[in-house]
């Protein structure tokens, strides 16, 4: 049984998790899958139902207990030494 809120930043559709990958037509159109996550970021993968966009859910905040936010998109490094050496990204 999915226990988790998500809300997609990008269309604005909230629903559950599909945490234990139900096979149940009914319950699946309103569920966001789990992908996987980046062994790097450590960004976990969701796919919303509603508008189809791979959302990162950053892993701290799957720790507690809030309704989750997951974001769109890839974030895309900047070239080092604008600001200092330091790595930034930017927003699409």
């Amino acid at each position: 049984m999915p226990t988790r809120e998500i809300v997609c930043l990008n269309c604005g559709f909230a629903g559950k998790l599909d945490i234990h990958h139900k096979k149940d037509a009914t319950l699946k159109d309103g569920l966001f899958k789990h992908l996987g996550h980046n062994p790097y970021s450590g960004d976990l993968h969701y796919r919303c139902p509603a508008c189809q966009i791979v959302l990162l859910v950053d892993p701290m905040a799957a720790l507690g207990e809030n309704c989750l936010e997951g974001f769109p998109g890839l974030s895309i490094p900047r070239r080092p030494g604008k600001q200092s050496g330091s790595v930034g990204f930017l927003q699409s």
